[in-house]
């Protein structure tokens, strides 16, 4: 008799564990879920700080604005020195290019760095250019070429394709350059409205570059625009509490974007659809930032933050 039910209980658990799996097997098909994929996939967490550089006196950066990253080098707009400077990954100094003046290996104010196709493309501010340099920091040209396309550029983005996209404060547009320098498009307009942008700063492009999203800093928002036709998609703003945001960034790793605000002195994550995840104060407890301005990543899960009145850079994991 006890046998009898032992048995029974056996037959109930094997099916109990067969409607189970099965249930589970049908829950994935339907839902077109990958079931190891949603066991392995991360959970969003913030980044915390690994370690900063910039402010020893060797180096000596002065209200770092911009951060672009070539390859296994981080180079710096390191502003008020009116100069570049190189970085290895471990924050050592490599060398500097530049000084202050209106010359060819001159900067007034450089505030932005972005790298591409054998190329640095630098926002000299206060010289109304674009300094196009080669990968060691060789001159090759300014731009634009003529005075009929005056600019003050103050972030930059580059494509797959070779176009520059610039923040530009004098039309308060975007401005999107050819590899010739020459501007092909302009998106958005001045002032507060659905396409509006008032004094923007970052800029950064989508994973599958379809999409720009700038930094509508005076607006306290995100716009987003088709990054072809230029047409405004969405505004990002709600339920996110920007103040000043400036610079901005895709982290492919963690799927998220990384915005600056500077004056909340924070880093505001984004997941992929603008969704807040959390905000970062600062280098470790107790160490805050200090107006935070520009922002990069490497591709390694790094991001990379000037922390302007700190005179350093932030490295964030």
């Amino acid at each position: 008799m006890t046998k009898t039910i032992s048995r029974d209980k056996l037959v109930i658990i094997i099916l109990t564990l067969i409607i189970i799996s099965m249930s589970i097997f049908f829950y994935f098909y339907l839902t077109k879920q990958n079931p190891l994929e949603s066991i392995t996939q991360p959970v969003h967490s913030l980044p915390q700080g690994l370690f900063a550089f910039g402010n020893d006196k060797q180096t000596g950066l002065l209200k770092p604005l911009g951060v672009g990253v070539d390859g296994n080098k981080i180079i710096v707009a390191d502003s008020a020195k009116h100069r570049l400077v190189w970085f290895d990954r471990n924050g050592k100094k490599l060398k500097s290019v530049g000084s202050f003046g209106n010359g060819p290996d001159k900067f007034n104010y450089p505030v932005a760095v972005a790298a591409g196709a054998g190329k640095i493309f630098v926002a000299d501010l206060n010289n109304n250019r674009i300094v196009v340099l080669d990968q060691e920091g060789k001159y090759l040209e300014s731009w634009p070429r003529d005075s009929k396309n005056n600019l003050r550029p103050v972030a930059l983005a580059l494509n797959s394709k070779g176009l520059l996209y610039v923040s530009d404060l004098l039309s308060q547009q975007v401005l999107v350059l050819d590899e010739q320098g020459r501007v092909v498009k302009r998106i958005g307009e001045p002032g507060s409205g659905e396409r509006g942008l008032s004094y923007a700063n970052g800029i950064a492009l989508n994973e599958d570059e379809s999409l720009l999203i700038v930094a509508d800093s005076n607006n306290g928002r995100l716009q987003v625009f088709n990054a072809d036709d230029g047409k405004h998609v969405k505004t990002i703003k709600e339920g996110i509490g920007f103040v000043l945001p400036r610079g901005i960034t895709f982290d492919r790793e963690r799927n998220a974007w990384i915005v600056v605000d500077t004056m909340q002195q924070a880093v505001i994550v984004l997941d992929a659809n603008f969704k807040p995840i959390g905000q970062i104060a600062g280098f470790k407890e107790g160490d805050p930032f200090r107006f935070p301005n520009g922002v990069a990543t490497d591709g390694t899960g790094r991001i990379y933050i000037t922390d302007r009145e700190n005179d350093r850079i932030v490295v964030l994991k």
